[in-house]
This record gives C-alpha cells, structure tokens and sequence, in this order.
C-alpha cells in the first residue's frame, strides 16, 4: 500500500509541487496536496516529518506516513 501511495510521485516532480531546486520538501501546503493527489481513494495521509528529496531525483529516502483507519510508520528507501 506505501508503494502505491508514492507511486505517482514522479508525476508530483513534474508539476512542481516536490522543490527540486532545495531538495527538502515541508510540511504544510505541499504536504496536503501531496496526500490528496497520491491517495484518490479519499484515505487522507498526513506526513508527520519532512521528506527527504535528492535534487533532480524523484525518490522519498524516509518518510513517517499515518493512515486515519490505523498508524503506519514507515522507512522508505
């Protein structure tokens, strides 16, 4: 399911909501269009800590990712 969840961030890169040019995407804004473009299912995730991007590269190195139906936490990478 965590895979699915970040399966589109390629995408995300694109149309620049992940800050390529910083490399460090936070919390806020970003974070909640994030949760609501990776999960169209309508299963809200709200990252609890910044996520790691390597600039000019797409992949989350970790994440801390909590569902509303039970906690998940989680080292992507």
């Amino acid at each position: 399911m965590l895979t699915q969840a970040f399966s589109k961030k390629q995408d995300l890169f694109c149309k620049g909501l992940l800050d390529c040019e910083n490399g460090w995407v936070l919390l806020g804004d970003v974070a909640a269009r994030l949760a609501d473009v990776v999960v169209p299912s309508g299963d809200v995730l709200v990252l609890s800590a910044d996520v790691l991007v390597l600039s000019g590269d797409v992949s989350v190195l970790s994440a801390d990712v909590h569902g509303l139906s039970a906690d998940v936490s989680a080292q992507l990478g």
